[in-house]
């Protein structure tokens, strides 16, 4: 049984719209602080446990992938991949959001940006590395995934629970050249090829590796979010890496170290303590102050310039199990929020409601 491209790039646009409106539902309380960035990376990658907001007041420096808001694993809630998009001083404006994307060289595109992770270097290298035009994304980071600027890493009950795809180029190769065979896991996380009946058996092709035990435990590694220009001929579902004005990918990264599962011993890379948070959470962040963003009805940057989250698949496109994607919030038309001005429209015509209703019963 194949894992249809159409499912894939469906989930994908989906993932994109729930990201977005996350954060324009937080929009009325942006902000964020001076946060340290890594030297070489272009702007300041953050993770975050509530909702998509850009603002490093709310980063999270310690906590377990897709099972956020708790001591163990044990608990479900989402790790969402950000940036700071802050002016430093608890303000999120058009402003700074412009100022961010001439960081990134994105284009004035959040949607561009995707993920992979590396071995951790102290000049960036590995980071932020050479490549030539039409390299793609396998090719130029140790490991890549389905996930983008905005996406929602979910964990969930049941014995194969792995959130998220992290793959080299050699299984993703594999795995696609075999027929993009549907997969799935068992507790100790090791990959099942699922059958057209529903039936299991070991692979021999993984897609790749659960993000939950991609790595040994006290290993430091650096998410990348780099700038995307399009597609692998060949397999289209990597994207390609941009290549920048001197060569390198044009890359910003958060570094953290893995940690092990304190109830799970598959899990040797479960949780993470952020290594680059320096400036950031609630301890040193400047608080929420205040925003003024809106977004398009398309998906796109209003007009105004609010950030709007990259295409994701929420863990592997080739999942049989998975069926939590996390679910579509809709994202209504209007250059600013148009929830803001359904809510205003609410409450007037209740208030209007209500002063009928007293001079009906005064007559």
């Amino acid at each position: 049984m194949k894992t249809p491209l159409r499912s894939r790039m469906l989930r994908t646009v989906a993932g994109a719209a729930a990201a977005s409106a996350l954060l324009v539902a937080s929009a009325a309380g942006l902000a964020a602080a001076g946060a340290s960035i890594p030297p070489g990376s272009a702007a300041q990658v953050i993770l975050e446990t509530h909702s998509v907001t850009g603002q490093p007041y709310y980063a999270s420096l310690k906590g377990w992938w897709g099972h956020e808001n708790g001591t163990t694993e044990a608990s479900f809630g989402t790790t969402y991949l950000s940036l700071d998009a802050s002016n430093g001083q608890g303000v999120v404006s058009n402003a700074t959001i412009a100022a961010l994307h001439k960081k990134l060289g994105d284009g004035g595109r959040f949607d561009s940006l995707r993920v992979a992770f590396v071995p951790y270097s102290a000049d960036g290298h590995n980071e932020r590395p050479h490549v030539t035009k039409g390299e793609n994304a396998g090719q130029a980071f140790a490991w890549f995934s389905d996930l983008g600027f905005g996406s929602p890493l979910n964990g969930k009950k049941g014995v194969n629970d792995f959130v998220t795809w992290v793959s080299t180029l050699q299984e993703y190769t594999k795995w696609w050249n075999a027929g993009r065979p549907v997969q799935s896991f068992t507790s100790s996380l090791k990959v099942l090829d699922v059958d057209a009946s529903g039936a299991t058996h070991p692979s021999s092709v993984p897609e790749g590796a659960s993000i939950l035990n991609r790595w040994p435990a006290g290993t430091k590694i650096s998410l990348v979010l780099y700038v995307s220009d399009g597609v692998d001929k060949a397999m289209p579902l990597i994207p390609k890496v941009k290549v920048g004005p001197d060569g390198r990918a044009m890359s910003s990264w958060l570094t953290f170290e893995t940690v092990k599962s304190p109830t799970n011993p598959a899990r040797t890379s479960g949780g993470y303590r952020v290594l680059t948070g320096a400036g950031t959470g609630p301890q040193q962040a400047h608080k929420p102050v205040s925003t003024a963003t809106g977004q398009s009805g398309t998906g796109a940057n209003g007009t105004n310039g609010t950030p709007t989250a990259a295409p994701q698949a929420n863990g592997s496109t080739s999942q049989a199990a998975d069926k939590s994607s996390g679910g579509v919030m809709s994202k209504l038309p209007g250059g600013k929020p148009t929830s803001y001005t359904l809510l205003a429209l609410i409450v007037l015509g209740v208030g209007a409601w209500v002063t009928r209703s007293m001079r009906s019963r005064g007559a």
